[in-house]
């Protein structure tokens, strides 16, 4: 099984016509490589290894984004960090890919490409509208969940600074 990392960029959908399976192309930072399973098992048992339940991951996202339709799932990595993630498609879709919009620099709309922050690129076969709507709901988890480290690590040395 594939671990995200704060590397991570996506998860694409890739149909493997000889197993007749859908696999991944995971995109990191520096490279990209296939495994058998799609992308929301491996979004999915990431979450099972490192934070619980999926659903729960979830469910916490609506509540703090006001969303109840494709929601960005907090990733923790092994480093500690949390990346966010947002799906494409309704995560039960086949087509779903997952990307992280920390590492988005800009998406291309006539060629359907999203450029990184990394000089890599991917096409993403959806609308702008989509595109536009996900980014803002990952970007915007992902700011809450800075913001939120930001606290716990303000609130850990203030403890210690008293004791």
């Amino acid at each position: 099984m594939y671990t995200i990392l704060s590397q991570t960029i996506a998860l694409l959908p890739k149909y493997d016509r000889e197993a007749d399976e859908l696999h991944t192309c995971v995109i990191e930072m520096y490279q990209s490589f296939t495994v058998p399973y799609s992308p929301t098992q491996i979004v999915k048992k990431h979450i099972r290894k490192y934070a619980g339940s999926y659903d729960a991951h979830q469910q916490r996202t609506m509540k703090y984004l006001g969303e109840t339709k494709m929601v960005p799932i907090a990733c923790p990595t092994p480093a500690g960090f949390e990346v966010a993630f947002t799906p494409t498609h309704a995560a039960t879709n086949p087509k779903v890919a997952w990307f992280a919009p920390v590492h988005v620099l800009r998406f291309d709309h006539k060629n359907k490409k999203v450029y990184t922050k990394h000089g890599t690129n991917f096409a993403l076969p959806i609308s702008e509208d989509t595109y536009n709507r996900q980014f803002v709901k990952g970007i915007t988890l992902q700011h809450m969940l800075s913001n939120r480290k930001q606290f716990l690590l303000q609130y850990k040395s203030s403890k210690k600074q008293k004791n």
